[in-house]
C-alpha cells in the first residue's frame, strides 16, 4: 500500500505502463499490416508467386555475393602487389652543406618489394640512385639511410613525425 500511496512511485509505474503499452500498440499494428498483405495476396492467388518472387530474389542477392567474393578476391591478390609502404629519411650528405636536402625514399609492396630512391644534394651538384628491392634488401649495397627508409616502410605502427631521431637525419 505504501507504493500507491506515494506518488512520485506511482507516476513512473503509469509511466512505464503507458511506454509498453504503446510499443505493444506499435508491434501490433505492424503485425496486423502484414498478415493483411499476406491475406490479400492469398485472396488474389498471388501468394504463390510472391513466394516465388522471394525466392528469385533471394538467389539473385546470393549470385551477387558469389560476383562480389570473387571481385573483392582478384582486388586483394593484385593489391599484394602494388605500392603500399612508403618511407622517407632525409639528411646531410655533406658536413658543410646543411638543411638536410639529400633524401633517400623507400617504395614498398605489402612484402618488402620495390625500389628505393636516393637523391645526394651537393653544393655544386645533385646525383640520384634507384636500387631494386627484394624482400626488404637489394643486391646493391645500400647506404645507412637506406636501409633506415625501407625500415620505415615497412613498420606498420605510424609514428607521428619528429626532429631528431639519432645520426644526421630526420624523419618526414
Amino acid at each position: 500500500m505504501a507504493i500507491i500511496q506515494n506518488p512520485v512511485i506511482l507516476g513512473t509505474i503509469i509511466f512505464v505502463l503507458i511506454g509498453w503499452l504503446i510499443f505493444l500498440s506499435t508491434q501490433l499494428l505492424m503485425i496486423r499490416r502484414r498478415y493483411r498483405a499476406i491475406n490479400e495476396a492469398a485472396k488474389k492467388g498471388d501468394l504463390a508467386s510472391l513466394i516465388n518472387q522471394c525466392v528469385k530474389d533471394i538467389d539473385e542477392v546470393e549470385t551477387q555475393l558469389k560476383e562480389a567474393k570473387l571481385h573483392q578476391e582478384q582486388i586483394w591478390s593484385q593489391l599484394q602487389g602494388a605500392i603500399q609502404r612508403v618511407g622517407i629519411v632525409r639528411f646531410d650528405a655533406f658536413g658543410d652543406m646543411g638543411g638536410k636536402l639529400s633524401f633517400a625514399a623507400a617504395f614498398l609492396n605489402e612484402n618488402g618489394n620495390g625500389i628505393v630512391v636516393s637523391t645526394i644534394n651537393g653544393r655544386q651538384e645533385s646525383r640520384c640512385y634507384a636500387k631494386p628491392v627484394e624482400e626488404e634488401s637489394s643486391p646493391y649495397a645500400l647506404s645507412q639511410e637506406e636501409k633506415e627508409a625501407i625500415a620505415r616502410a615497412m613498420t606498420k605502427s605510424k609514428s607521428k613525425p619528429g626532429r631528431r631521431l639519432g645520426g644526421d637525419y630526420e624523419e618526414i
